[in-house]
């Protein structure tokens, strides 16, 4: 079996990260002994980080993304860095947020679909209404993210996850499935009320995905 060459590798991954992390921390004018001593770490462990020789756990990149003020998604994607600002024509003046411009594809939708199944497979304890597609990525080409929620029971949500706990699920999950699909996730976790109240209708509709047989199943 041959092995493609050209699949980023874990040290690559980290390598990329730790360079975003470099490029954040130096525009916000910040060494590394103060960002060390701003997040609990030491100056050999940021750079570490920053020359990809560390792994970065869920939590750590959230206090580091906190301490630069900037998003976790955005130290994972370089959304900041130097080498994508060379390209920043993509990006809309009045957000600074890039934007995508084709629709998805049948070929989007079946990855999406099938990475959906195992989110929703994660959360049949917590007796799901299902999960979603919302936003914008369902009605036009001009879209930033591809939203997708897990509606749970209000009861469930309130009881089980805090705000911590729904953060760093979140962003675990969103960066999961950028991974995975290679489109822009952004998931959340969301009580009934709330996504009934948010999704009410055509124009804010919502639509269930992750089939178990998407090729039969209405979507």
């Amino acid at each position: 079996m041959s092995i493609n060459n050209d699949m980023a590798q874990p040290d690559d991954v980290y390598g990329r990260i730790g360079k975003y992390v470099s490029d954040a921390r130096e525009r916000a004018k910040m060494t590394q002994e103060e960002l060390a001593e701003r997040i609990g770490m030491t100056r050999a462990s940021i750079s570490n980080i920053e020359h990809g020789r560390q792994k970065i756990q869920i939590h750590i990149l959230y206090i580091l993304a906190d301490s630069l003020n900037i998003s976790p998604l955005q130290l994972v994607s370089g959304t900041n860095s130097e080498e994508y600002k060379r390209t920043s024509n993509t990006i809309s003046d009045d957000t600074k947020t890039p934007k995508r411009w084709s629709y998805l594809l049948i070929s989007d939708y079946r990855i999406l679909n099938d990475w959906c199944c195992l989110v929703s497979d994660m959360f049949t304890e917590d007796a799901i209404f299902g999960c979603y597609q919302v936003g914008s990525s369902l009605t036009t080409s001009h879209y930033r993210d591809v939203d997708i929620r897990v509606i749970i029971p209000d009861d469930v949500y309130a009881t089980k996850y805090d705000d911590t706990k729904r953060k760093y699920l979140n962003l675990a999950v969103s960066i999961w499935g950028q991974r995975v699909t290679g489109l822009p996730i952004d998931f959340q976790i969301q009580p009934y009320s709330l996504a009934h109240e948010r999704y009410h209708g055509a124009t804010h509709r919502r639509q269930p995905i992750g089939h178990k047989l998407y090729d039969t199943a209405e979507v």
